[in-house]
């Protein structure tokens, strides 16, 4: 398995465990992003500073980042290596939350649900 699941209490977290090669692979990731939005979850997507090879992936991300916040939950990608960051640079990827390691991006979520909580606003 390229990735492992981790659910807590307000959101869960998929950490990839490889690097990301092919559609295939591409593929089985979205589909455990896509079973996180259905549940209306929050999604903290920890690349582990793992390469993406597949550079289609950064759309597929890009669509669902807003699909979460759509419905009102948080979704956050973070510990992305040099090689990601140069490629996201390069894409119109800027409404993303982009987190540097897994604690800020924990934090990101904690934040954004503390204020749909206090403010009771969409985001």
């Amino acid at each position: 398995m390229i990735y492992t699941i981790n659910k807590h209490d307000n959101f869960d977290i998929i950490e990839l465990q490889e690097d990301l090669k092919n559609l295939s692979e591409r593929d089985n990731l979205v589909l455990a992003i896509d079973e996180i939005y259905v549940s209306n979850r929050n999604l903290i997507l920890n690349l582990n500073g793992k390469q993406i090879l597949e550079s289609s992936f950064y759309e597929v991300i890009k669509s669902y980042h807003e699909k979460f916040y759509e419905q009102n939950c948080s979704f956050v990608v973070c510990h992305l290596n040099e090689v990601n960051k140069s490629k996201i640079k390069s894409i119109d990827l800027e409404e993303i939350q982009f987190a540097p390691q897994l604690i800020e991006a924990i934090d990101i979520v904690s934040m954004e649900i503390l204020e749909r909580d206090i403010l009771g606003e969409d985001f």
